[in-house]
């Protein structure tokens, strides 16, 4: 009898332990995400500073587009991550594994 309570109680402590994956794994983005991100931010400064060599005219447009072409970028980002569901399970293997 105690043999079939313990089949009964194993879904429970697999929840248990899934839940502050679950939780962990939502509030930090993974590596690849991150490498993105600075990435961009980089080509940002690039583009920025190849305008702070312009004339005052052209510069302001120059910075406009950089930005414009760094937020595009920022957004196929995002999109690419947050269009994957199978990446927190993934994720989740893991972290089980460890």
């Amino acid at each position: 009898m105690a043999h079939a309570v313990n089949h009964r109680i194993a879904p429970l402590w697999v929840l248990a332990l899934l839940v502050p994956s679950l939780a962990c794994a939502q509030a930090w983005p993974d590596a690849d995400y991150m490498t993105g991100k600075t990435r961009l931010r980089a080509e940002l400064r690039l583009d920025l500073g190849a305008c702070a060599r312009l004339a005052p005219a052209q510069r302001s447009q120059c910075v406009e587009q950089a930005r414009r072409r760094h937020t595009a970028a920022r957004n196929e980002l995002r999109a690419s991550f947050a269009a994957q569901p199978d990446r927190q399970s993934r994720l989740l293997a893991a972290q089980a594994r460890r």
